[in-house]
């Protein structure tokens, strides 16, 4: 028997025996979500090890390590991707065609993790999978939410909105780490205590909710890292108030539960009302705030000291939604660390860089500050202080011009601006393109960028190649194998090389048939699932 026989029948094996132990089913009666949670399961027991071992190393090694944070991961399926990436598709195709199992029936079962809905949300995505292609160790962080991105209707020609329940089945792919919750506090009152001639600040009357982290793997296409992806849930510490249940108000019971649970809920709440964006932006604290307390106080207890934190953790905020780690670190550092201002803002700074995502200075992200101010108190006095150096500073650079000091404070006009503050707290400021970037310096953070120019850079964002050529149109990606070789899948500049086929005949035939074999694939699954016949033509 072959290495490869061998391979497979360790996969069947794995498969036949997930399905006797989890389901109680043979593969002759086990339905497709079966079949398809047999095999993610397997595969997932597979990837175990590869993890393991990558975090230990990481641990060992003491890697200098990126967090992610985010609010939209658009993950997509996982299944395919985790078996091309690992190198496994084939042995796995193999194995369902020989026991009379449609592999593509079984791919399509799995529950689209809808935890975006769009550009951001898909290249955080994309970048996670690049981190670990190229061996680098970074983890993403987000938010749980139960339902993702809503899925669509066609009524009458008007969309309709109903909700995206992909976590009613589980997620297999994801493992729960309940032993690392973290608390974090809302509302309440700020009460100041004195230390050896210094305030020390801390919370008090709090409602508070508990982060209850899921880790899933993250693979990368023929490496041996496997990176993290670590969502928050929020939980209430209060399960049910048996005393307003004694009394038959079963409302009123678990109503403090739902209002807390109610954060990881639903992807971008409705903020044109203000309980909307109360909810957005505890939304917005809940799982920095959880991050935070996860990064500091894992180095913490690593190395023992947070001095040289910038040495071993880069943060990158995506867009502005995650902003509110920067006074969230500065709080831990100086309420419960007992840092003085001064170290404590040198190691936020050189910790956080920035990407902004929009042109549109209309669309970076303000807070009402009585909202703000009622939420989260304490930040709110970190944000102010901060707020009151930072325009010092200003002052300096442009005496007596109230008004640009006004349009570049990080509070002003009764509301707290995100963006002034995530170029105020990081290092480093990027777009998504050189044209993105240029208007950011030319137009958008002009007056930043004149200020501070150094902080100014470009990262230009793509899509991973393996999605959208091997896993999307496999017989695209093997014809440009058969021509160039297969470095491509993970170089993809080398694609470049097809430009000497563009008036190849053979090649150019090969293209045309697949493109026909394609749209016929497209033609019969509208037929199928919309009853209209399409000229592929």
């Amino acid at each position: 028997m072959t290495q490869y026989e061998k391979e497979k029948a360790r996969v069947r094996t794995g498969v036949v025996d997930t399905l006797k132990s989890h389901f109680g089913r043979s593969i002759e009666d086990a339905t497709k979500n079966q079949l398809y949670k047999a095999c993610a399961m397997t595969l997932r027991d597979e990837i175990m090890d590869k993890w393991q071992k990558s975090q230990k190393e990481l641990e060992s090694n003491g890697e200098k390590q990126l967090f992610y944070l985010s609010i939209e991961f658009l993950m997509g399926r996982a299944l395919r991707d985790n078996l091309i990436n690992s190198l496994r598709l084939d042995i796995y195709r193999e194995v369902f065609e020989e026991i009379g199992v449609n592999p593509d029936d079984i791919k399509e079962v799995e529950p689209d993790a809808g935890l975006g809905n769009g550009g951001l949300g898909r290249l955080a995505a994309c970048f996670l999978d690049s981190l670990a292609t190229m061996n680098l160790p970074g983890q993403g962080m987000g938010l749980r939410y139960e339902y993702g991105l809503f899925k669509q209707k066609i009524l009458d020609g008007y969309q309709i909105e109903m909700p995206d329940i992909w976590l009613e089945d589980g997620n297999v792919w994801e493992l729960p780490r309940p032993e690392e919750q973290k608390e974090i506090c809302f509302q309440g009152k700020v009460v100041v205590d004195w230390k050896d001639g210094r305030p020390m600040y801390r919370q008090e009357d709090c409602i508070t909710v508990i982060a209850v982290p899921y880790d899933t793997p993250i693979i990368g296409y023929d490496s041996d890292r496997v990176n993290t992806l670590r969502l928050w849930s929020a939980k209430s510490p209060k399960y049910l108030d048996m005393s307003w249940f004694s009394r038959g108000d079963y409302i009123r019971a678990s109503e403090e539960k739902e209002l807390a649970e109610v954060i990881s809920k639903v992807l971008y709440p409705e903020d044109n009302h203000y309980e909307g964006k109360a909810l957005r932006l505890k939304q917005h604290y809940f799982f920095v705030s959880a991050t935070m307390q996860h990064i500091i106080g894992n180095d913490k207890k690593n190395y023992g000291h947070l001095a040289s934190l910038p040495e071993r953790v880069a943060i990158q905020i995506n867009d502005t939604h995650p902003a509110l780690a920067i006074p969230e670190m500065m709080r831990i550092l100086l309420d419960e660390e007992g840092m003085e201002w001064e170290t404590a803002w040198e190691i936020t700074i050189r910790t956080f860089a920035y990407t902004n995502h929009t042109t549109l200075s209309e669309a970076l992200e303000r807070w009402p500050e009585p909202l703000f101010r009622d939420l989260l108190p304490r930040i709110h006095m970190i944000i102010q202080e901060i707020n009151e150096r930072y325009c010092k500073m200003l002052w300096k650079h442009y005496p007596g011009q109230w008004k640009k000091i006004s349009d570049m404070a990080i509070i002003a006009y009764n509301e707290i601006r995100m963006a002034p503050l995530c170029i105020a707290g990081s290092h480093m400021v990027n777009g998504v393109a050189p044209l993105h970037t240029q208007i950011l310096k030319n137009d958008v953070f002009h007056d930043y960028y004149k200020l501070e120019p150094y902080k100014f850079t470009n990262v230009t964002n793509g899509i991973t190649q393996r999605r959208w050529l091997l896993n999307s149109n496999p017989r695209l990606a093997k014809l440009i194998s058969e021509s160039i070789g297969s470095n491509w899948i993970k170089e993809p500049w080398l694609l470049e090389e097809l430009d000497s086929y563009k008036k190849d005949p053979v090649f150019l035939e090969s293209f045309e048939d697949i493109k026909m074999k394609n749209k016929r694939a497209l033609a019969e699954y509208v037929k199928k699932e919309n009853g209209i016949d399409l000229d592929v033509n």
